[in-house]
């Protein structure tokens, strides 16, 4: 590619990111706003949706804490799935309401039905059946802080920020040592997720059983 190309090609990126407008922004700040909702509208009124022997837990007298929350939080999760549906609709479909497109590899094309996405994208069995196998696990066997079963205390949302970060730092360090620790690891843990060279939405969430 000669020098020419190449500058050329930063220049047009440039400019396509300059076109991503406060309406890109706000209507993908919205995206995150529904996200949440769920579980923040639930968080007020809880007490008034179910009765108290549903969701009470008291961690001294050993027993096994209700379901009530960790249904809630595999609802959670589907919900937020759902606005991750309709944004990569709304790409599949060329709607700008979140900004330009462009193709991350411009000289490839790879077409896809959006209902074969979706189908494959809920049927990775490294995405929801191990999260709500996860989550199932240690929330039965209570192997979760004591305060994770409490439905009263409020949102702690300094400790939700620095949960976010950790768990952030956490996925880091894992992809570093993926790359890094041998590549007889890095072949049986992580190759697989490289074989995406011109990626959609869906191929994030597309993890590598060994």
């Amino acid at each position: 590619m000669s020098t020419i190309t190449i500058s050329r090609t930063r220049d047009e990126v440039r400019v396509k990111e300059e076109e991503v407008t406060m309406l890109h922004l706000l209507n993908g700040f919205f995206i995150w706003i529904g996200i949440v909702s769920w579980p923040l509208i639930l968080h007020r009124c809880y007490h008034e949706i179910w009765p108290k022997s549903w969701y009470e837990y008291n961690a001294e007298e050993g027993k096994r804490p209700p379901c009530l929350g960790l249904v809630l939080g595999i609802l959670a999760v589907s919900w937020g799935q759902l606005f991750v549906l309709f944004y990569q609709w709304a790409r599949y479909k060329g709607k700008t309401w979140f900004g330009p497109l462009w193709r991350i590899q411009p000289n490839e094309i790879r077409d896809y039905a959006y209902i074969e996405g979706v189908t494959t994208h809920l049927a990775q069995p490294e995405g929801f059946v191990l999260l709500g196998l996860y989550l199932s696990v240690t929330w039965l066997m209570r192997w979760m802080p004591d305060s994770y079963y409490a439905f009263d205390g409020g949102i702690q949302w300094k400790k939700v920020a620095l949960c976010l970060l950790i768990q952030d730092a956490t996925q880091f360090l894992a992809h570093r040592l993926e790359h890094c620790v041998s590549k007889a690891f890095y072949r049986a843990s992580h190759k697989p997720h490289h074989r995406f060279t011109n990626p959609r939405l869906f191929d994030a969430f597309n993890g590598s059983l060994p």
